[in-house]
This record gives structure tokens, C-alpha cells and sequence, in this order.
């Protein structure tokens, strides 16, 4: 299914920092924001979800990884194996991997729900 990329929707008064920063005269280009329609499959599927009613954190899509893994390797030449491929629910935990990766020394301190990230350098 083709996307209609000449349909240019309304965004005033959407609560969008793109068209609602501005008299309507104004062209911001400042911002990439996306002045088309989804896709209707993904319409469809978002429609799906919100009629399900449900919310909540799902388990890792079963195929995720290959399509990527294949996506990546025919676009831009990675190979990338499954066991370098990380899936994470929340930014908490990807930020924690990526610095374990980056540096194996890193503490993480919680106080009153405030975190505290230390590299075992400063230590």
C-alpha cells in the first residue's frame, strides 16, 4: 500500500511544536516532524492494540532480531550476530548496558529514585 505523500494535513492547533509555535504564515522547516499520514497498516495495527484495551510491557517480538539482523545487512553491510542483538522495555536499562559496555566498571547508585552513575575511575 502506497502512502498519499501529496495529502499535506492541517497540524494547526494539533499540539505540535512544528505548526503551533507560529502564525500560520510561518514555514518552519526548523523541525523534522513528519507532515504525512501514518501508513494505514500501521493505523490498523495501532487501532488493533487500543481496541485490545491493554497496556503494558510485551514480551520481545519473536522475529525481531532476523528481520533487523537481515534489514541491516542488506542496507548497510552488518552483521551483526543474534547474541550482539539487545532488545530493552525502558531507556534505564539501555542506558546501563551501553555504559557496562563502554566501560566494565560502572556503579549505580539509587537514592529516593534518583540514580547516580559512577565509573569505577572516579571511585
Amino acid at each position: 500500500m502506497v502512502n498519499n505523500f501529496n495529502l499535506i494535513p492541517d497540524r494547526h492547533n494539533t499540539q505540535s511544536v512544528k505548526w503551533d509555535a507560529y502564525p500560520s504564515d510561518v514555514l518552519p522547516l526548523w523541525v523534522a516532524d513528519m507532515d504525512f499520514r501514518a501508513p494505514e497498516a500501521v493505523l490498523r495495527i495501532l487501532h488493533e492494540r487500543i481496541d485490545h484495551g491493554i497496556f503494558g510491557y510485551e514480551s520481545e517480538c519473536r522475529n525481531l532480531k532476523e528481520v533487523f539482523m537481515t534489514w541491516a545487512e542488506k542496507h548497510y553491510g552488518w552483521k551483526i550476530r543474534s547474541e550482539e542483538f539487545y532488545l530493552f522495555q525502558e531507556w534505564s536499562q539501555d542506558l546501563i548496558w551501553l555504559l557496562k559496555s563502554l566501560h566494565n566498571q560502572v556503579m549505580l547508585y539509587s537514592f529516593n529514585h534518583r540514580f547516580i552513575l559512577l565509573s569505577s575511575g572516579f571511585l
